[in-house]
């Protein structure tokens, strides 16, 4: 069985199915968060892609091998004598492996207004939100890839943009900093985190903090989007398998698990992706664990 449509999932989907291997797959959508991607520049085999056609292609191929594939969120994993049962929203499954290949969600700000305004001005996707932002002002927070995407693309449809970062620095890669910073409509304001997010009905501005001085300021906007990463289901897997600090989990080169707080390993789990201790988050490597992980599982199938 395995859990996650995304990039890793449909790979491992792909390779259990050429090594005849009886396969569920467990998703709440098929393609996951590449089908948020606007653009992909780095994926073999494609000079520029959008991420719902890359995507889409996954989920068609997955489609055409006959894999079984089960719309549900799950919710719950358990140890059987033989195997594992997953507890889904919908239903419970059996299977004598698991693969888990759940992603990560977006992290969030934590700060006021940010809850109450979700949905009226403030976004953890700029793919889905930002056309609603036309001729607008908007603001970006953070200072990753996703983060200089989000603000490249908003700076082709809002009238201003605002790029917040707690550091002088990017993670992101240099090109497309160097792109960013070209764009004549984007402001950067860096050294500053967002301390509230104010509006009644709607995004109405920013309260900032400067990190060094702790002085506080106030930029009017209509919308924020917040791009600084994202987060494991922690709470779903701590007592099932081994995490690292990151609530990541911790895989060997096979793609298999450890026992919760153990160097053992947990016989017949393994995990790819974004969900597991990869380093590098890229669909790329997704993909390369996810053939990885199901591989590692026909070989322990097969005794």
């Amino acid at each position: 069985m395995i859990l996650g449509g995304g990039p890793a999932g449909c790979t491992a989907a792909i390779y259990a199915s050429r090594f005849g291997i009886k396969t569920k797959l467990i998703t709440l959508e098929v393609g996951g968060q590449l089908r948020l991607a606007r653009k992909i520049e780095n994926f073999p085999g494609f000079k520029s892609v959008s991420g719902f056609e890359l995507a889409s292609r996954l989920e068609e191929q997955v489609r055409s091998l006959g894999i079984e594939i089960e719309i549900d969120e799950v919710l719950e994993l358990n140890d059987l004598e033989n195997g594992y049962l997953v507890k889904g929203r919908r239903g419970e499954y059996e299977a004598r492996a698991l693969i888990i290949a759940l992603g990560r969600k977006p992290r969030k700000l934590g700060v006021k207004g940010e809850k109450k305004l979700l949905g009226k001005g403030v976004s953890y996707c700029a793919t889905c939100d930002m056309p609603f932002f036309k001729g607008k002002v908007v603001a970006i927070v953070g200072g990753g890839n996703s983060a200089i995407d989000a603000a490249l693309y908003a700076s082709e449809l809002a009238s201003k943009v605002y790029l917040i970062h707690r550091r002088s620095e990017f993670r992101a890669f240099p090109s497309n900093v160097e792109r960013l910073k070209e764009r004549e409509n984007v402001t950067f304001l860096l050294n500053k985190v967002v301390k509230e997010i104010k509006g009644e009905s709607k995004v109405e501005s920013l309260i900032l903090q400067d990190v060094a001085t702790s002085e506080t300021s106030e930029i009017a906007c209509d919308g924020v989007f917040i791009e600084i990463g994202y987060e494991t289901q922690r709470e779903l897997f701590a007592s099932f398998v081994k995490l690292n600090e990151r609530g990541e989990i911790v895989i060997d080169e096979h793609c298999r698990c450890f026992k919760p707080e153990s160097d053992e390993i947990k016989p017949g789990v393994f995990a790819c992706g974004d969900v597991a201790s990869t380093g590098l988050k890229q669909a790329i490597v997704a993909c390369a664990t996810g053939a990885i992980a199901a591989v590692s599982a026909a070989r322990y199938l097969r005794g």
